[in-house]
């Protein structure tokens, strides 16, 4: 996370801006008065940097404990890589657009997070009751039909998501601009490792053999 460049201690910086909108053509003895300046130090962008990765750290790891519980390791294993997966592109991405990172952009992607988890659970649940059901599929088959009937669901939520998403970014400014940036990156990404990441990373660990979920709820 980089932190926004220090200003001159000595108001240099001030000086040379007032100065400027002075002599700007039409604004010429405007009287323009500087009200003050706001900075962050690298001390205290070291420390938001900190701040964001514990807080994803620790996201990830409720996550990867609760899809545990709720189905079994090899799929927490599964929706855990998609969601490293969704936050080093969209951070890779957001980055390479030129965007400055804050604590709006810390919370956007603390947002992909649980966006990113939702389809891929439901992807999941799909799974498990199949699992129940079906007793001749072989694992990989039954994963990719499962693929196949949550597809329509999982494309039309995240479009219904994107749309006020892209709207934020045509008419909003600052850091909602940003943050609704964010979003779009991480919910296309979130979107495609749900389909083409979580199921091929379960079913490497399982190697096409069925779990058995008949425990879970």
């Amino acid at each position: 996370m980089k932190a926004p460049a220090d200003y001159d201690t000595d108001g240099d910086m001030s000086e040379r801006m007032t100065t400027a909108l002075d002599n700007a053509p039409g604004l010429e003895g405007a009287g323009f008065t500087d009200m003050g300046i706001d900075s962050i130090g690298s001390q205290i962008g070291g420390e938001m940097r900190k701040s964001a990765l514990i807080a994803i750290s620790l996201s990830t790891i409720a996550m990867l404990i609760y899809i545990t519980v709720r189905f079994e390791f090899g799929f927490a294993l599964g929706a855990v890589t998609a969601l490293i997966v969704d936050v080093m592109t969209t951070v890779g991405i957001f980055g390479l657009l030129g965007f400055q990172f804050d604590l709006t952009i810390v919370a956007a992607l603390l947002t992909i997070v649980g966006y990113g988890v939702n389809d891929t659970i439901v992807l999941f649940d799909r799974i498990r009751e199949e699992l129940r059901t079906d007793q001749k599929s072989t694992f990989i088959e039954m994963t990719d039909r499962c693929i196949n009937i949550t597809l329509n669901r999982t494309v039309l939520t995240s479009l219904s998501t994107i749309i006020p998403v892209i709207a934020l970014i045509v008419f909003t400014t600052g850091n909602i601009h940003g943050f609704a940036v964010c979003m779009l990156i991480g919910l296309v990404v979130s979107t495609i490792t749900s389909i083409f990441v979580a199921p091929p990373v379960m079913l490497a660990w399982y190697r096409n053999r069925k779990p058995d979920l008949s425990g879970t709820t």
